[in-house]
């Protein structure tokens, strides 16, 4: 079974905006999809 979270990255693009990705992880591997969106923190 697959776990999925969605997070904010730690470190803020150069607009200051924190990009949001989703993170898959399954069979102990890491995986990160963008979703395409950015927010204040």
């Amino acid at each position: 079974m697959a776990s999925v979270k969605i997070v904010q990255k730690d470190k803020p693009l150069k607009s200051g905006l924190f990009p949001i990705y989703l993170r898959i992880i399954k069979d102990r591997k890491l995986k990160r999809i963008s979703l395409g969106f950015s927010c204040r923190n």
